[in-house]
Order: structure tokens, then C-alpha cells, then sequence
């Protein structure tokens, strides 16, 4: 047990510099959660501007309810950075969260990107009936293409396919 807030997704000062462990974060689409991590940990104060979070099309305002809370003073706050989640795939950056877009398209190349989307029609319209392990649930998810591009078995997780769903 540690007596450091965070775990694994803290910040550590490190000779003046501060540094996230991992490459976590935090957001949630509650206000009542987002209240009341705020009360635990108040947002830096970066002058007087409200910040704007944006998470899945949805964006929310933040006000600063604590003037004067400055990062280099204490650690027991909570810091905003803009920052950008990306995915090596196939030797290319792709943006994370997925998003269909030109660049995804492009990176995919469009024969690949085909037959995503035609194995993902199929499994919406052909469902397989039965989801009766966890490879069925994400065969029906997400389609063949894609479940047997990112399967756990290319991960050596041998056990995946017995994983009943009840």
C-alpha cells in the first residue's frame, strides 16, 4: 500500500519535472463524479478561464471553485492537458478513440477498409444467435475482420475462446 493518491495513474515530481505514470486519465461523462473528484482534488489554477472538456461529442464546462490553487505548491490537485491518444497499427498512428475518418481511411488502405465494413454488415445483419463465449460477443460487435485482426490469441491468450459469457 502507498500513501501516494493516484497508483499507477499519478503524477510524480521528479527534480522540478512532472511526469504521469502511464498513459491514463480521467474523465467521466457524471457530473455528480466529475463534483465530486473535483472536492478531492480542485483544478489548477490557470488564471481565471473555465476549462471545457470534450469526451465522445459531448463537451462539458469546468469552473475554478478554488482561486489561487497553483501545481507548484501542492500535489493534491488535479491538472488539465491537452493531450492525444494515438494507436500503432499496422506500422501507422491511428487517432484513439477510432473515428472514421479520411486519415483512419487512408491508414487502413481501402481494401482492408472494405472488408471491415462489409464483415461488419454481415455480422449485424447475421448475427451469430447463440453468443455463448466472449469471441462470439465480439465477433457480433465488431465483425470477423476486425476480431480476428485484433484477437487476444495473436497475444497468446489461448484461453479466450472458453470464456463462457454467463
Amino acid at each position: 500500500m502507498s500513501n501516494e493518491i493516484g497508483g499507477i495513474s499519478r503524477t510524480v515530481n521528479y527534480k522540478g519535472y512532472r511526469m504521469d505514470i502511464g498513459g491514463h486519465r480521467f474523465f467521466s461523462k457524471s457530473d455528480v463524479v466529475m463534483d465530486w473528484w473535483l472536492n478531492i482534488l480542485p483544478l489548477e489554477n490557470r488564471s481565471n478561464e473555465e476549462l471545457t472538456i470534450t469526451y465522445q461529442n459531448q463537451s462539458r464546462e469546468i469552473y475554478h471553485r478554488n482561486k489561487g490553487i497553483n501545481p507548484e505548491n501542492t500535489d493534491r490537485i488535479m491538472l488539465s492537458r491537452n493531450r492525444q491518444s494515438r494507436i500503432l497499427f499496422f506500422r501507422k498512428f491511428f487517432n484513439y478513440p477510432l473515428t472514421i475518418s479520411p486519415d483512419t481511411l487512408s491508414n487502413l488502405g481501402f481494401l482492408r477498409a472494405g472488408k471491415i465494413v462489409l464483415s461488419y454488415v454481415v455480422a449485424r445483419i447475421l448475427p451469430i444467435k447463440k453468443e455463448r463465449n466472449i469471441l462470439y460477443f465480439f465477433i457480433n460487435r465488431f465483425g470477423k475482420v476486425i476480431y480476428n485482426t485484433c484477437s487476444p490469441e495473436k497475444c497468446g491468450n489461448i484461453l479466450y475462446r472458453t470464456v463462457p459469457l454467463s
